[in-house]
């Protein structure tokens, strides 16, 4: 390139591109090089001629933009006396001290030529710094899709770097960050989070986590830190969190670094201060005989759902679970109408509308400190009931087939195939 002939056409197109930041690796190499042959003060001249058109631009169309820099110029004692700072100074209309007049033999008409004569070095400093591999300490964006994705209103885009500002997932929204570490993060909407080196801050919503060791997770009712390589996933709900360990090593305790506590794989923690046995399981086919679940009778948060079709009207469904004091509950579900029973007394009943022998979904959510949620089709209202540990076992009576049976405690699992390049 040093011996090519000079091309004003190309370095024009290569001085606008570098001005607005969008030039790729080969692009700035070959600026690179016209900084470095005979024509280099000329490129330069052409170059920085660029970037002053671009950052009045800047200033007409964003007020916002020209007050920040005015403010970063203003306060910073150590930097306002290079060449750059002056000229971007000049721009904003901060007027620098002047020195005194001198009078010389001869007044120079052009003075903007000997500036150039140290700008080649300048910009081929700035496109090295480019050209080096990313050292800032925040994470980049790899995918966004789905709702609305912004960091304090801003959209963010693919391959774009954020930084400390609260970043907010709209709902249906999807986004996966990935830091210079190699640690990646998918955050589902809606959801609300913050970002810093080599950690981050959930406010709330479902975060899966691809981490590397010393990897620091701010939750409301806790901080984490992974020993070691780990996947881990996150729910995080009216500032209660629970975490689910795939693999690797989570410990947690106090800042001191005195007594913490390590979560495993295959355990789950909630609201920083009960573990139990993260159990999930989406079982595929169609189940006809009686189903133990086998979760943990001491889970704080746990879920089930299912399709049920009954072939006659003396068919029924028989979920058991515990209340409270650790009697049997049971809930009947017939091809008509659902009814929750203790002790051979029925607790309530419910008529279900549609059409008897069709499927019905079924989902029951339970919590910590509150009664189980169920739902079912046919039914347009939630009901309560009230078990104190997860559901036990699903028992069939008569003509009866299960489908589409999930289960879990903890927050939700991690899909396959969730992180970039996994």
């Amino acid at each position: 390139m040093s011996d090519a002939a000079f091309d004003d056409k190309r370095v024009e197109e290569l001085a606008t591109g570098f001005a607005l930041g969008e030039l790729k690796e080969d692009e700035l190499k070959e600026l690179y090089e016209y900084l470095r042959n005979e024509q280099a003060e000329e490129v330069a001249a052409i170059t920085w001629s660029a970037l002053a058109s671009s950052l009045d631009l800047k200033m007409k169309l964003s007020p916002h933009f020209a007050d920040t820099i005015r403010h970063r110029i203003e306060h910073d004692d150590d930097k306002a006396d290079d060449a750059f700072a002056g000229g971007i100074l000049q721009r904003l209309g901060v007027r620098r001290k002047q020195l005194d007049p001198v009078n010389t033999a001869e007044q120079k008409k052009h003075p903007l030529p000997g500036i150039f004569i140290i700008i080649p070095a300048i910009l081929l400093v700035v496109i090295i710094w480019l050209l080096l591999p990313d050292n800032s300490p925040f994470p980049v964006v790899r995918h966004v899709s789905g709702g609305k994705v912004f960091q304090e209103g801003d959209g963010l885009v693919v391959d774009q770097q954020v930084d400390q500002r609260q970043i907010a997932i709209g709902k249906g929204g999807k986004l996966i960050l990935e830091w210079p570490t190699g640690d990646q993060v998918s955050v589902q909407g809606p959801a609300t989070i913050l970002v810093q080196h080599k950690g981050m801050s959930v406010v709330n919503g479902i975060v899966w986590l691809q981490i590397n060791p010393d990897f620091t997770l701010g939750l409301p009712d806790q901080h984490m830190r992974s020993n070691e390589a780990s996947r881990i996933a996150v729910k995080v709900e009216n500032s209660v969190s629970v975490v689910g360990v795939e693999s690797g090593k989570l410990v947690y305790g106090d800042d001191d670094g005195k007594d913490f506590l390590e979560i495993n794989p295959g355990q789950a923690l909630w609201n920083g201060q009960r573990d139990f046995q993260w159990h999930y399981s989406d079982a595929t086919g169609i189940a006809t005989s009686p189903v133990n679940l086998g979760l943990d009778p001491i889970a704080a948060n746990w879920s089930c759902s299912f399709k049920v079709a009954l072939a006659d009207d003396d068919s029924m469904l028989i979920c058991k679970g515990l209340d409270e004091r650790a009697e049997e509950m049971i809930l009947n579900i017939h091809p008509m109408h659902i009814e929750a029973e203790k002790n051979n007394n029925e607790l309530w009943r419910y008529n279900l509308q549609g059409a008897p022998r069709s499927p019905r979904r079924v989902t029951l959510e339970g919590k910590q400190g509150s009664a189980t949620v169920l739902t079912i089709t046919g039914l347009d209202k939630k009901i309560q009931w009230h078990l104190h540990a997860p559901l036990d076992s699903l028992e069939m009576k008569g003509a009866v087939a299960l489908s589409d049976l999930r289960y879990r405690t903890g927050p939700p699992p991690i899909p396959d195939n969730e992180f970039v390049n996994e």
